[in-house]
Formats: structure tokens, C-alpha cells, sequence
């Protein structure tokens, strides 16, 4: 039945899938379908570009006429990635030149892109269109002269612009707020959670939010849950770590909780101030459609993320800074990082014996070690790393690691284990 319609028929249906995840179930039918959706793609995205090489995606793919990709960790734009880790568009720009002579458009995000790079990528494709450059470096305006890119959220606004914001823009869907002066010139806080209360309550097709402030309640929390059940992104940066809710000094577990139970299509969550391990909780509990969560300054202990891993049946990137999770909890859920893209770990209690017992254990997950102050086996194998990211791959370790990065697979951590042999006591 699936291969009684003609090949043209099949790819003209095609041709209205646009989710990624859609046409990958398409392809999957049988072999039939499997060729005519690879030769009719034509837009791509590598959620990590160290996940397959070039020459797998171009030999899958040979009509692609966008690709979207994105290179270091997300915790790069908070400069926690050192400089010189990886990241570089190079192999992939100088591969499509030759195998995409039609491309269209790119997309890159947290990517190395030199002004050869971006030379190359002027020269190379003729009926190119589109660049979009996201928290990338190493290019000046040189290699921009030669995209002849033009330029254009950022203006300021207050609780006032929001507000009205709200009466005016009912058709609004995405909103964000990034960082500026939030006091005028009595030093009054002028941007608060009253502007995002405001927009919540005035556009009902409010879907995504990203949002930068100096104070929040749970009460404006639970407001714009109730406000947006229809939400599936929620970004909420407080400037200041661990704050509290600046009305009661409670935690915010109850704000948070209340966005995962009420927004049941919730796909991405960040969150920000003081929290405990019973947000945690909530999370494993209710957001069961959630695919990213980037965590910093908060929860008590591995139960927090044991919650996460356990209880989050679609997660596919996990991001974590300066929280106390651990060994116990990783080791137990190792399973389930081989269903995820990524996990990210900095300033966390994850020591350098569980990240080779992890790399020993799913031998399908590159699991790396990032520690600038030397080798991480120079010292106890309870002694917690610098950072850790941990990721899905088909391409194996990659070959462009900086010295201060290490893989632990199954090679690398018996070269540890024999090195170490008769340091004990």
C-alpha cells in the first residue's frame, strides 16, 4: 500500500511536511519512502554539529537548499565554554560548496566563522539568499562585507511599553526582553514581572517568551500560567542568582510549577532565582512535553536531578550550571541520555570517576571532560570536573579537540586507569 502511488505523487505530499521530526517518521515507512524523502529535502538542521560529519548529511541529502546549524553548548553565551573548544564551520562550509551549488540560506549559531569562512560562502553559492550569524565569533567586518549583511530588540522598553504593547498587538506571538538600565533617574525599577503579567493578559497568542528582569513573584508566575496555558517556550532570566520572590522571600517553585502544570505543550524552559529540589519535582511530574531545560543556581541535591531525567519522557537537551547534582543521579539515568541530544554540566558535583564509568558504560555517547587547569585524572577520581558535556553521535570522538578536552570512552578511560595505578594513597 505505501508504494502503490507514483514517486512524483509521494514527493509533491511531501513537500508539506516542514518539521524535521515529521519527515524522519516518513522516511521510515520503507525503503521506497525513505529514498524519495531524502531526495526531496531541502532544508536541514544539526542541532550539534559534532553529531554526524558533512559527509554523512550530504551523502543522506544531496538537494538541500538551507541548513541550520549549531555548534558549541548553549551555555557558550554566558562564556562558560573556553575559548578555542571547537565549534568551526569550516569542514561543513567548504563541503557544501561543492556538493550545494544551489544553497539558499544558512543558519549558524554559537559557531566559529572566520572571514574566509564567510569569503567562501559568498563565492560558493549563487542563488544564496540568507545568513543568519547567532552568538557566533571569529569573523570581523571584512568577511561581513562580503555577505553585504544589513543590520537592525534593540529598543528600550518599560513596564509602560508593555503595557502597551498588550492593548495594541493582540496578534503578538513572541516576545523578548533582554537586558538594559531597569531603573530611571530616581533609581526606580522600571521594567518588572507587571510588563510580562500585561502582555500575557492582552495577547492570547503569546507563545514564546524570553524575558530579562530584576525582580519576580510567584504570584505574576502562576498569572501567566493561567494567562498562557498556550505557551511552549518560557525564558525567564532574574539578573540576580538565587533571588528570591522579591514579595514573600519564598523560592519560586510554586511560580515555575504552576508554568509546567498549567502549559501542557511547554517545549523549552529556562529558569532563573531561588529554587529548591521540589521544582524539580513539578517538572518530572508535568512537563512531559518538554525538550529543553537550562537550569542555573538552583536545587539541593541529585534528587532534583533525578526528577528531570527520570520523570521528562521527551527531553532532548538538558543545560546545567553551578547546581549541586552529581554521580548518583547521572550514573542512574544513563540510559536515558542515549534518547537526548545533549546534557551539559559546569560547576556541578559530577566527578571525574563517574564521567568514565558513564563513557565506559554507553560507549554511543561521546562523553567529554572540559578542564582548563590540566588532565582530570591528575588528581582523585571523586574530584569533581570543570565541565561536562555529554552527547549523541554516529561520527565517534571528535578529531578537532582542543588539549584541554577529553573524551571518556573506553580507550581513553583504560589509559587512565593504568596511569593511575599505584598513585594511592
Amino acid at each position: 500500500m505505501a508504494q502503490s502511488f507514483p514517486e512524483d505523487v509521494l514527493e509533491h505530499v511531501f513537500s508539506f511536511l516542514n518539521h524535521d521530526r515529521d519527515r524522519n517518521a516518513v522516511s521510515l515507512v520503507c525503503k521506497s519512502w525513505y529514498d524519495i524523502e531524502r531526495l526531496s529535502r531541502r532544508r536541514i538542521f544539526i542541532g550539534n554539529c559534532y553529531a554526524v560529519s558533512p559527509e554523512i548529511v550530504i551523502r543522506r541529502f544531496p538537494d538541500v537548499r538551507a541548513v541550520e546549524l549549531k555548534g558549541k553548548p548553549h551555555f557558550a553565551d554566558f562564556n562558560l565554554v573556553p575559548e578555542g573548544w571547537g565549534g568551526y564551520v569550516y569542514p561543513w562550509v567548504v563541503s557544501m560548496a561543492g556538493a550545494y551549488p544551489w544553497l539558499e540560506e544558512i543558519k549558524l549559531k554559537r559557531m566559529v566563522v572566520t572571514d574566509e569562512n564567510l569569503e567562501l560562502i559568498s563565492k560558493s553559492f549563487k542563488n544564496f539568499t540568507v545568513l543568519v550569524l547567532l552568538s557566533c565569533e571569529g569573523f570581523t567586518t571584512d568577511g561581513l562585507a562580503y555577505i553585504a549583511a544589513n543590520c537592525r530588540v534593540l529598543d528600550y522598553i518599560e513596564d509602560v511599553g508593555l503595557e502597551a504593547l498588550a492593548a495594541a498587538c493582540k496578534d503578538l506571538q513572541e516576545l523578548r526582553v533582554f537586558p538594559s538600565d531597569p531603573y530611571d533617574a530616581e533609581g526606580n525599577v522600571t521594567l518588572t514581572e507587571q510588563g510580562l503579567v500585561a502582555v500575557s493578559e492582552g495577547c492570547p497568542k503569546l507563545q514564546s517568551v524570553l524575558y530579562f528582569c530584576r525582580q519576580m513573584s510567584n504570584a505574576a508566575l502562576v498569572a501567566i500560567a493561567r494567562n498562557r496555558p498556550n505557551m511552549i517556550r518560557f525564558r525567564l532570566c532574574i539578573i540576580e542568582p538565587r533571588a528570591p520572590d522579591y514579595l514573600t522571600l519564598e523560592p519560586l517553585d510554586a511560580g515555575f510549577g504552576a508554568i509546567v502544570e498549567n502549559c501542557k505543550e511547554l517545549l523549552r524552559l529556562s529558569m532563573s532565582g531561588l529554587l529548591t529540589d521540589r521544582v524539580f519535582e513539578y517538572i518530572g511530574t508535568h512537563a512531559k512535553k518538554l525538550e529543553m531545560l537550562s537550569i542555573a543556581f538552583a536545587g539541593d541535591s541529585d534528587l532534583g536531578l533525578h526528577h528531570v531525567l527520570s520523570g521528562c519522557e521527551s527531553l532532548r537537551k538538558l543545560e546545567i550550571r553551578d547546581c549541586p547534582f552529581g554521580d548518583k543521579a547521572l550514573l542512574a539515568n544513563a540510559t536515558k541520555l542515549e534518547t537526548m541530544r545533549s546534557l551539559w554540566m559546569s560547576s556541578c558535583s559530577v566527578s571525574f570517576g563517574a564521567c568514565k564509568l558513564l563513557g565506559q558504560k554507553m560507549p554511543r555517547l561521546n562523553v567529554e571532560v572540559i578542564n582548563e587547569r590540566g588532565p582530570p585524572d591528575s588528581g582523585p577520581e571523586d574530584c569533581p570536573v570543570e565541565k561536562l558535556y555529554v552527547y549523541r553521535t554516529i561520527a565517534g570522538p571528535r578529531v578537532d579537540m582542543p588539549g584541554f578536552v577529553w573524551t571518556m570512552d573506553e580507550r581513553v578511560s583504560s589509559r587512565f586507569s593504568r596511569a593511575t595505578e599505584g598513585h594511592g594513597d
